[in-house]
């Protein structure tokens, strides 16, 4: 079957990334395999919002290891400092910690409830992902 079918964009993910993408730069941090993820993110066609896509094949260690994000960091040429993380589960956020980035949680409610208390901060919705929010985060 298509596997990009098969994975709903999250509600809002068009608009949010349409809304960032004039005043920040965006990337792709997954604990996805290269057998998926260019597919998928071409699929939905929201490949073009990304400047870097960084994949679990691409690194030593998966996710809680900050070795995901400290890659695209460094693909980016920015300090691990300077970037903000959008996770959905412990493990993502543990590794943006693990990386010295900050962190927001947004709720999923199809996972139930996840432990999302070691992000910066926590969102229910795309939609309250300001670009104040980012900046003061």
């Amino acid at each position: 079957g298509h596997l990009e079918e098969s994975i709903p964009l999250r509600e809002g993910t068009i608009e949010i990334l349409e809304r960032l993408r004039p005043q920040f730069r965006l990337a792709v941090g997954t604990s996805a395999h290269r057998l998926f993820v260019p597919r998928m993110l071409e699929g939905l066609d929201i490949r073009k919002y990304f400047e870097v896509v960084i994949m679990a094949d691409d690194v030593p260690r998966g996710k809680p290891e900050p070795d995901v994000y400290l890659a695209v960091a460094e693909r980016m040429k920015v300090a691990p400092e300077e970037c903000v993380v959008i996770e959905d589960a412990a493990n993502g956020i543990a590794a943006a910690k693990n990386a010295r980035m900050r962190c927001i949680a947004i709720r999923d409610e199809a996972h139930g409830e996840r432990d999302l208390s070691h992000a910066d901060s926590i969102i229910d919705h795309f939609n309250q992902l300001t670009p104040e929010l980012l900046e003061k985060i």
